[in-house]
């Protein structure tokens, strides 16, 4: 298993393994409100990163970061396949993403989730993260909003 930066022809492993993931929690892909994982370098790219764990040849995690302004940046795309859970990858994608926003000079981070995904809510309290009570941004998805001070 190692963790490595996104490769063009990964979209596709990428796109399958979040389906995977959202399915246990009785969310779904869709093609609009997920259209940032067609075009990872042009979402990611400038200000940001996207990292994709993998086991052999396939993909079983994701994480990512994206630009908001020069201080702030969003925490997105963690996603760990099932049976990989518990094993520490979740730990090493996230403190990756945290070591990457704080070199980069961001000063605070959002993050949003499902309020379906009790477990993801659980692990990134533990990192620090602050609640917000207020939204952030648009999100179409999401209910629970995250503040970390980096």
């Amino acid at each position: 298993m190692k963790i490595r930066r996104f490769r063009e022809g990964d979209a596709e492993g990428i796109i399958k393994m979040i389906s995977r993931v959202m399915s246990e929690f009785g969310e779904y892909y869709d093609p609009v409100l997920d259209r940032d994982l067609r075009d990872i370098p042009k979402y990611y790219g400038k200000g940001g990163a996207f990292w994709v764990l993998i086991d052999g040849e396939n993909i079983v995690g994701c994480v990512a970061v994206s630009r908001v302004s020069d201080v702030i940046c969003k925490f997105r795309r963690f996603y760990v396949d099932k049976e990989f859970r518990g094993m520490g990858w979740g730990s090493k994608l996230f403190d990756l993403r945290m070591k990457f926003a704080r070199a980069n000079g961001y000063k605070t981070a959002w993050m949003v989730t499902s309020s379906n995904h009790k477990d993801a809510i659980t692990f990134v309290k533990k990192k620090g993260a602050g609640r917000s009570i207020k939204r952030l941004f648009p999100t179409k998805r999401a209910q629970m909003f995250f503040i970390y001070d980096l």
